[in-house]
């Protein structure tokens, strides 16, 4: 495709990366190939503006995936990888007012006082392990506090902790941000095991998610997704008459549903050339049109109607069919 796309370019000098399209069956397949055999420098010959439409909201927005990735914390081991990597979110970096070099001194110190998992020994008593302090957060946080407080040149012990010494003065604002979000982080993974009925989980989920992440220009439109799915809870509340409590899981299972499942229409019509799945009615004012994938068995789409349909046993005029959606289109 590359190869055939440049050639193109060569040939008509007026043809611009807006006017191409690449349509494949599955965007969700071939996402992680184009990124792969695309994502070039700006400075080599064989670079060309790209962007992935049709994607799952998850895998476009980072914002999204930290607000899952956080809930997922929730009866999980809390591993540093997992909690560092929320950290990375430029959403949450915004509201802790952290910096991107920053981050680097956080990995340092995290590594070197060697924070494997769990927030503190009865965390690890509770998922059912040895309830044992050891390389938990809040044993490695204890030493960079008294770090600070305290030289111990890696022998001297205080109250059973031996600080850690390698934060200086102006490492100190971070630190404290650090552990403000930390603190942040421990109080709202502990409400999350109260179980709550709709409206109060959307009441505790949208008072979480100011507390965690601070959108700018470009992220305000993935924020108010996320708040208007949330406030979507109290709706259904109302609607249906369910006022029991529920646990957090079904709360995360109707959220990955509604934010990992559909798409919201970034990298449609960008600038570049648009990558996109193969829908029916969509308008393609485009001067090359390039498809990927059309294997026999890929296209035109087969489903499998589940053992329980009615209307697959006994199709009827008029039904929609996936594979004559993809015939006509």
């Amino acid at each position: 495709l590359q190869d055939g796309l440049l050639a193109l370019f060569e040939s008509d000098p007026d043809l611009l990366p807006k006017d191409i399209l690449i349509m494949t069956p599955d965007i969700e397949i071939y996402a992680p190939y184009i990124q792969a055999v695309f994502s070039l420098p700006a400075g080599d010959p064989r670079y060309i503006p790209f962007s992935i439409a049709d994607q799952g909201v998850r895998k476009e927005s980072q914002l999204i995936d930290s607000f899952l990735s956080i809930l997922d914390l929730q009866g999980s081991r809390m591993g540093a990888p997992q909690v560092l990597t929320i950290l990375e979110s430029p959403a949450v970096q915004k509201r802790f007012s952290l910096a991107e070099a920053d981050l680097e001194l956080i990995h340092r110190w995290v590594q070197d006082t060697r924070i494997r998992w769990g927030i503190d020994g009865e965390s690890r008593k509770e998922l059912g392990l040895p309830e044992f302090p050891e390389n938990t957060w809040r044993a490695g946080l204890n030493r960079m506090l008294l770090g600070y407080a305290l030289p111990g040149q890696d022998e001297r012990m205080f109250m059973g902790i031996l600080p850690y010494d390698l934060i200086e003065g102006s490492d100190t604002p971070i630190l404290g941000k650090f552990l403000e979000f930390m603190d942040r982080l421990f109080n709202s993974v502990k409400e999350m095991n109260e179980a709550r009925s709709l409206q109060e989980w959307g009441e505790f989920l949208l008072k979480f998610l100011d507390g965690f992440f601070q959108a700018d220009g470009e992220t305000e439109r993935e924020l108010h997704i996320i708040r208007r799915t949330i406030s979507d809870l109290a709706n259904k509340q109302e609607a249906s008459g369910f006022r029991e409590k529920i646990s957090l899981e079904v709360i995360k299972s109707y959220l990955r549903t509604r934010l990992e499942g559909q798409g919201f229409g970034f990298g449609f019509l960008s600038g570049g050339m648009t990558f996109c799945a193969m829908l029916p009615m969509r308008s393609i004012p485009f001067k090359v049109i390039c498809l990927l994938g059309m294997g026999d068995e890929a296209y035109p789409r087969r489903t499998k109607p589940l053992g329980f349909d009615l209307i697959a046993r006994e199709p009827q005029p008029g039904d929609r069919s996936r594979r004559k959606d993809d015939r006509y289109l």
